[in-house]
């Protein structure tokens, strides 16, 4: 398995394509935060300010710096990240550890405290700040607070459910790679987190009776075969076993559930990984074949743009450390089919939505949903994969 020459080319696509797309727009100079609604050559058509995009792009752009630093000229990119560091002192963050999830451009709070992945991606935007910038006392102080209060937050049934009854997979992910993050400011504090989330993820939500990876479960762990209870969610499946292959551990069950993914949510006729999934595979039961992102309602069927960038690192990782050929041959695939249909050469990074077969479905570049997270972090992933 060659993985030197590819992830040259990733690295290309990353500094020159991607981030170029980004760097010069996304920052609101004067009034703080972040852009994040361009069309497809960058041209900006809402002011608002979607809360989960002031962590990402913040974590991104710090990253790029702690990764990639002697290419930032100027600290371009760090000072990029400390936007959304000086955004935490504005109406963005709401009290108590929460943020709100929707702003308008001078400060008024559209969506209130709706969702914990908001705060789950402002505290991991702050750590990446803080190991990109030094370790300020005060920083770190902060992020203490933020933790404490996030992973008891997490743990919130109320919070996290909100009415819905079921167990979701994306909260204990979340909690996994968030708490795996914090390692740069806290060490192993929260490794009784990495190791309660990484049990769940592999061994309660995959699961072995059906051989599938649920979304859901009931409130006792227990699939429930009803509803919502039947998808299965490719693009959060191989983003959280990836986020557990990068323990070290149990990467041949991670590389067993990703197999089940392949088998129900692999589109072999044209392409890439279907959106979402019902347990024994093909179209959604119960209406559940449709998500609205706002911008364009998408099909079960329909291919999303960070459902391929999830599968990209997780077969490429998967291949790695398994040795897996059957998971490298898909790697392959799956490059050449994000390099044909996603990948924008003219204007940069990808577009967000593509029909089965093969028609762009939108050609933004950025709206509530897509930023300067999913591409970057993939990109940047295979760039340093060797």
């Amino acid at each position: 398995m060659q993985f030197t020459s590819i992830a040259e080319s990733y690295k290309n696509q990353l500094l020159n394509e991607v981030i170029p797309f980004w760097e010069d727009r996304v920052t609101d100079t004067e009034q703080g935060g972040y852009f994040n609604y361009f069309t497809r050559d960058g041209t900006r058509f809402s002011d608002d300010k979607p809360g989960w995009f002031v962590g990402r792009t913040m974590h991104t752009f710090a990253a790029l710096h702690s990764e990639f630093g002697h290419l930032d000229t100027g600290n371009k990119w760090l000072n990029i990240a400390k936007a959304g560091r000086e955004f935490f002192n504005t109406s963005f963050y709401a009290g108590n550890g929460r943020f709100n999830k929707m702003l308008t451009r001078d400060g008024c709070v559209l969506e209130g405290t709706t969702s914990i992945f908001t705060d789950c991606f402002a505290v991991k935007g702050l750590y990446e700040y803080i190991h990109a910038t030094g370790y300020n006392p005060s920083d770190i102080e902060l992020a203490l607070q933020l933790s404490q209060k996030l992973f008891a937050n997490l743990k919130d049934p109320e919070i996290v459910q909100q009415g819905s009854h079921l167990q979701t997979h994306a909260a204990t992910f979340m909690s996994l790679v968030v708490a795996q993050e914090s390692r740069k400011i806290f060490g192993n504090k929260y490794q009784p987190v990495i190791d309660e989330c990484i049990n769940r993820s592999l061994f309660q939500f995959a699961n072995d009776t059906h051989q599938a990876p649920l979304e859901y479960l009931a409130p006792d762990g227990s699939p429930v075969l009803t509803g919502r209870g039947r998808l299965i969610d490719p693009g959060h499946t191989m983003e959280a076993l990836w986020f557990a292959m990068e323990e070290g551990v149990h990467t041949e069950r991670a590389g067993q559930v990703l197999d089940w993914v392949i088998d129900r949510c692999y589109d072999e006729e044209y392409g890439g990984f279907y959106h979402i999934c019902d347990i024994d595979g093909g179209k959604p039961k119960d209406n559940l074949d449709t998500v609205d992102y706002g911008i364009a309602k998408i099909n079960w069927n329909d291919k999303v743009w960070w459902v391929q960038c999830e599968a990209l690192v997780a077969l490429a990782m998967s291949a790695r450390l398994n040795n897996n050929p059957r998971h490298y041959k898909y790697f392959l695939k799956q490059m050449e089919f994000t390099e044909s249909l996603f990948r924008d050469k003219e204007y940069g990074e990808w577009y967000a939505f593509v029909k089965p077969d093969g028609t762009i479905l939108s050609d933004i570049k950025g709206f509530a949903g897509k930023g300067p997270y999913h591409v970057p972090r993939c990109l940047m992933k295979l760039a340093t994969l060797r």
